[in-house]
């Protein structure tokens, strides 16, 4: 549940006999959101720690496809942007220790807590 939070999308919409390509790009910030569950395949506490750290979310991505029937690859580009971000954290000197990351990484696995 989103309880508030800013988005700003930005598409370069292509339409060309009724087949639409949009390279995208979206920025999430400010957001609060219920700290329990899974957004877009990822763990939500995950997810509320990663914005808290970096301030915001900039994730690029695309929508194609008929004007009636448009496909886009936001869930694989958020869960790839996220692990990216996690990765980082991991591997970086000055974050919090290797635990912390790797409970968030043991959070996202099934049946695991």
């Amino acid at each position: 549940e989103v309880k508030r939070g800013r988005l700003n999308l930005d598409s370069n919409i292509g339409l060309d006999k009724g087949y639409v390509k949009a390279p995208s790009r979206i920025n999430v910030r400010d957001l609060d959101i219920e700290t329990k569950g899974i957004i877009m395949g990822v763990s939500a506490p995950l997810v509320v720690e990663l914005i808290k750290k970096k301030g915001a979310i900039d994730l690029d991505f695309n929508i194609w496809g008929k004007w009636d029937n448009l496909q886009n690859d936001l869930k694989e580009s958020f869960q790839k942007k996220v692990f990216t971000e996690v990765g980082r954290t991991i591997t970086s000197p000055i974050t919090s220790p290797l635990e912390d990351a790797m409970k968030g990484i043991k959070s996202l696995l099934p049946g695991k807590k």
